[in-house]
């Protein structure tokens, strides 16, 4: 199905794939593999994982703030092989396994394959259903109305079982939706420009684009990539950057009777003309540097105590332009 662009419900952020049955390395280079996570049914946080320590050496507890980075293919846990088999915790809230089955709108989904959540706070954000001959899908956490360690249950509106979109690895999803774009002659050139993330369908496009038509053109070709269940569409045109660093600079006590000339493009943002002041100078770059859209910034801006405030603004070939009002 085609990519649906939405608000930011589900806002960037660092997650933790726990794919079940991924390999495990302990601190201490051992290997193992997830055998199941520990989810609180009240609030939808991982609070454990279970790790299976080759084929007869049984399966052990580590707390979620133990785990380090988590993809689909590998974790790593901070503990050795000794803590995690002296360690005498017991898992709380549902243990979810590869038997444990997803229903939607009653409808059976399949069985959980991965459970991604928020690194920071562990709070869930996707399942991962192996539908068995059907491939893998992703089921958004906010569908999610209750879980066990049998079953998770989720109901909602915008889809039916049938409808939910096939899982594709992050990388492959991002390169997908760089050669869709670097394949469209007139938007090749905005690539430089923008940051491509994706994360279990989702897909943000960051940065900046020459201009807002081309902001569109990209929101247009990347609808028609498979895999996406949510599009956040939050680049930043040229003349939008221009402007936002231009209001910026006028609401800030030092530079706003300064006259600065903005010159991004696609992000990379040329601060020109002259100020009275090397504070001035120096506030409008950490300015522009804040806004969002700005990659990178170039201050060619001229300290002269002597500058008419009014009467010049740099133009792009660095010579003086005059500004309406002035001589």
């Amino acid at each position: 199905m085609s990519a649906a662009t939405t608000t930011a419900s589900t806002a960037f952020a660092t997650v933790q794939k726990l794919r079940l049955g991924a390999t495990v390395q302990t601190d201490d280079g051992e290997l193992g593999s997830l055998a199941w996570v520990a989810v609180d049914p009240a609030t939808y946080v991982a609070n454990a994982i279970g790790v299976r320590l080759g084929l007869f050496g049984g399966t052990f507890m580590a707390p979620i703030d133990q785990v380090g980075v988590a993809t689909q293919d590998d974790l790593a846990v901070l503990l050795t092989r000794a803590d995690l088999t002296q360690s005498k915790d017991k898992p709380t809230g549902a243990i979810l396994t590869r038997g444990t089955a997803v229903t939607l709108n009653d409808a059976r989904v399949g069985k959980v394959a991965q459970v991604t959540v928020d690194q920071e706070t562990h709070t869930l954000r996707h399942i991962i259903v192996d539908r068995g001959l059907g491939g893998e899908a992703v089921l958004p956490a906010r569908y999610v109305t209750q879980l066990d360690s049998r079953r998770i249950v989720a109901q909602g509106e915008e889809k039916t079982a049938a409808q939910l979109t096939s899982y594709r690895r992050d990388d492959e999803l991002q390169e997908d939706v760089r050669l869709a774009i670097e394949g469209t002659p007139k938007l090749r050139v905005d690539l430089p420009g923008m940051d491509i993330q994706a994360i279990d369908g989702v897909v943000w496009l960051r940065g900046a684009t020459a201009s807002d038509l081309n902001r569109r053109l990209i929101e247009d070709v990347v609808r028609q990539v498979p895999g996406i269940d949510e599009l956040h569409n939050e680049l930043c045109s040229d003349m939008d950057v221009a402007a936002a660093v231009s209001s910026a600079l006028g609401h800030d006590a030092t530079t706003a009777h300064e006259r600065i000339g903005v010159y991004p493009r696609l992000g990379e943002t040329v601060l020109r003309g002259r100020v009275r002041t090397e504070a001035a100078r120096t506030r409008a770059e950490v300015i522009a540097a804040a806004t969002p859209g700005v990659r990178s910034v170039r201050n060619e801006l001229a300290v002269d105590p002597a500058a008419e405030l009014l009467q010049t603004l740099a133009g792009v070939t660095n010579e003086e332009d005059l500004v309406p009002g002035g001589d």
